[in-house]
């Protein structure tokens, strides 16, 4: 057969997916058997078969002699059609060949990373710049990055991708443009702007995202998504080609939404953006979602939307695997279209309808709770609703598995030794008790309509180490005076019975009640640290610290930088979170913390850095935000330099101010001095040889000042030659 006509056939069973007939075709023992510059619309059969996709052919073709770097008639090389295609298993074998990553071709211009960001995910991009293609490589023709590529036709993961791998958002085109000038839609523009802020927050791991292409095969069983941590428990897409499937997991205090502080509640997720792409039609999914925290018999979980949903949906079970829980997001997803969520816990509520022939009401959350209405008391049938506030509910803060991530991963140690270094330094501590005043939990009873005409007898039970014997008292509030009235506190007239361990006592109105030593509410004063203690309790305010520690960054050549990181967590849990930090070569402040500062779940504060050093960037003290949670501990990194001319370690420190966002504008929460490190004071300036001969002249007898050379000639041509007199002996 003649080569030319091998070349032909060759392409015509590529062109036709005949892949058998190529294989045949291929098997020749010498190059000039099958002519490779045979083409089809400028491609000859190498770059059909990268096309393609088919490594297996383009193996036969280099084992023959093909070279692997041809170009077609426009300057694209197999590279490139790899890279768009997202054959991995093809661009690894080419680079294995010693071919170019990089190449530009002739048509616009474009590197094989360009083409590769207009078609692939987030997963793809991040691979190929892994094995050495360039995210900041120039288009030859136009100056474009590929994140100017990204940026131009939307493409959401690309974009991220790129960031994550070094891509910068700086650089312009030869039109001097940014990859933001040259966006195609808003939202795209205002997404890459927000990633620059936080790139170093999703360097620590902060903000992370993963895009992927799924098939029916794989998701026919729980489909864990790696770096974000999802399960895809089961989603109906169709058969036929794979389908995108992206998620971004964000930290709160790092979410790029605005996320809205409601009273009696805590965020125990991190926030979700789902969505799903490059399918025709919508699918059900149901998605496990981790959360760091599992709510007590007396809180609700809720699924809380963003943008989509306009009501909390309940979730009423969980699913523990790995010492990990998830929750279920039952959801809908609509291509282009992203599912924003995030989880919730709430005080659970309870209601319960009352007849004018009375009742006895228990509750499913409090089992010894119990409300006897007698006949008569309501005269038509009324709603009772119950709400009940935990007074010292369980501190745990459960560590996740990412926690130690990002600032302190170069130099991080085994958790099981960090663990076990933590457990032989960790000290006595005594019992964590928020409201010692408190000695039940707080139980909000309203009613939909009147108030009863008789008294009602309620049954609630007492905490652990209490007895009969003890002097207690029943202290009620109204939930409209809590907040406004200063003394809105009563203290019941009558003891409460004390049964079995559970208080028995009469009360003619619904509202607030709690039990408490009598001793501790004796005075004005007693009195209204009681009631503080009640609102935070509904407020679910908890006692909790700021703290600072340093690192120096031994990889800045100036010796300035420093890496401190700021940590909110509850108070109890402190000590220890710094000690895992100084495990991580951080260092100790002095003072280490703020101490305990009462403050509700998603109370947010902002970082400056004041004194004789400053935030490397400044837009940080304003665009980045620490949030306490209770559910888990909250921080961020930021980057200190000492000024310079700073050597004496005295003088090398920094005022790390911590202000509180409020709904009135900012005020400043705690002000903690660090200790930096400076630099090393540079050497003296070592003897030139010229100036240990300057040293010598001006020890010799007639050494003349700069300058006498020129003033001697002047005297030697306008000398006074006047003969004066002789001084009188």
């Amino acid at each position: 057969m003649h080569p030319k006509e091998r070349g032909q056939k060759l392409i015509d069973a590529l062109l036709e997916g005949k892949h058998d007939a190529a294989r045949k075709l291929l098997a020749i023992k010498r190059l000039d058997e099958l002519d490779f510059t045979v083409e089809n619309r400028g491609d000859n059969p190498l770059h059909l078969a990268a096309r393609l996709g088919r490594l297996e052919l383009i193996q036969l073709m280099q084992e023959v002699g093909e070279n692997l770097q041809r170009e077609n008639l426009h300057g694209n090389t197999a590279m490139h059609f790899a890279a768009r295609g997202g054959y991995i298993d093809v661009v690894k074998y080419l680079k294995a060949n010693r071919c170019q990553l990089n190449p530009l071709n002739d048509l616009d211009g474009d590197s094989p990373l360009h083409k590769a960001v207009t078609t692939q995910t987030m997963d793809t991009i991040e691979t190929l710049a892994d094995l050495g293609m360039n995210p900041n490589v120039v288009n030859k023709k136009n100056g474009n990055t590929p994140l100017h590529s990204a940026l131009e036709c939307g493409a959401q993961e690309a974009m991220e991708a790129l960031l994550i791998k070094g891509a910068n958002p700086e650089l312009r085109n030869f039109d001097k443009k940014k990859p933001e000038d040259v966006a195609k839609h808003p939202a795209i523009r205002e997404s890459l702007r927000m990633y620059k802020s936080l790139l170093m927050a999703m360097s620590h791991g902060n903000i992370r995202a993963k895009g992927i292409k799924i098939t029916r095969e794989q998701v026919a069983k729980p489909y864990p998504v790696d770096r974000v941590g999802v399960i895809i428990a089961s989603i109906d897409i169709p058969t036929e080609f794979p389908t995108g499937f992206y998620c971004r997991r964000e930290k709160v205090e790092n979410s790029t939404i605005q996320i809205s502080k409601r009273e009696e509640e805590a965020v125990i997720s991190d926030v979700y953006h789902i969505r799903i792409f490059e399918v025709n039609r919508n699918c059900v999914a149901t998605i496990q979602l981790p959360v760091y925290r599992l709510p007590s018999e007396k809180e609700q979980m809720m699924l809380r939307f963003i943008e989509s949903a306009p009501e909390d949906r309940p979730l009423d079970n969980f699913i523990t695997n790995n010492k990990m829980h998830y929750c279920p997001l039952e959801v809908t997803l609509v291509p282009e279209t992203t599912c924003v969520c995030f989880v919730i816990i709430r005080p659970r509520k309870e209601e319960s309808t009352v007849s004018a022939s009375g009742t006895t009401v228990t509750s499913d959350m409090e089992k010894a709770f119990t409300l006897e209405v007698p006949a008569g008391t309501f005269e038509e049938n009324t709603v009772l609703s119950l709400q009940v506030y935990e007074t010292n509910d369980d501190d745990t803060v459960e560590e996740p598995e990412d926690d130690m991530v990002g600032v302190a991963s170069d130099k991080r140690k085994q958790d099981s030794s960090i663990d076990k270094q933590l457990t032989q330094k960790k000290p006595d501590t005594p019992p964590n008790i928020h409201n010692q005043n408190l000695i039940t939990d707080v139980y909000q009873i309203n009613v939909k309509g009147k108030q009863p005409k008789k008294e009602v007898l309620i049954q609630i039970p007492l905490c652990k180490g209490m007895t009969a014997d003890d002097d207690i008292v029943i202290v009620r509030a109204d939930e409209n005076e809590l907040q406004c009235n200063e003394n809105a506190l009563e203290i019941l007239p009558e003891a409460p019975r004390v049964v079995n361990f559970n208080l028995i006592f009469e009360v003619s109105h619904f509202s607030i009640y709690v039990a408490s030593w009598k001793k501790k509410v004796t005075t004005v004063d007693d009195r209204r640290e009681l009631q503080r203690q009640i609102s935070s309790t509904r407020e679910k305010q908890k006692p909790a610290a700021l703290f600072v520690v340093v690192r120096k960054d031994d990889t800045d050549p100036t010796g300035l930088r420093h890496i401190i990181l700021v940590e909110c967590v509850l108070a109890s849990k402190s000590f220890e979170r710094r000690q895992r930090w100084e495990l991580q070569d951080f260092e100790g402040q002095n003072p280490p913390e703020t101490g305990a500062i009462m403050m509700t779940p998603g109370d947010t504060f902002i970082v400056n850095v004041e004194g004789n050093s400053a935030l490397e960037d400044a837009s940080e003290a304003t665009e980045r935000k620490l949030q306490f949670l209770q559910c888990r501990p909250s921080f961020q990194a930021y980057r200190v330099l000492l000024h310079e001319g700073i050597y004496d370690p005295e003088e090398a420190f920094g005022h790390v101010i911590i202000s509180k966002k409020t709904d009135t504008g900012i005020e400043e929460a705690a002000r903690l001095r660090i200790k930096l490190q400076p630099p090393p004071p540079p050497p003296p300036p070592t003897p030139q040889p010229h100036d240990r001969l300057n040293e010598l002249l001006r020890k010799q007898p007639d050494y003349r000042p700069a300058g006498s050379v020129s003033r001697t000639i002047k005297n030697f041509f306008f000398k006074d030659n006047t003969v004066k007199p002789k001084p009188k002996k």
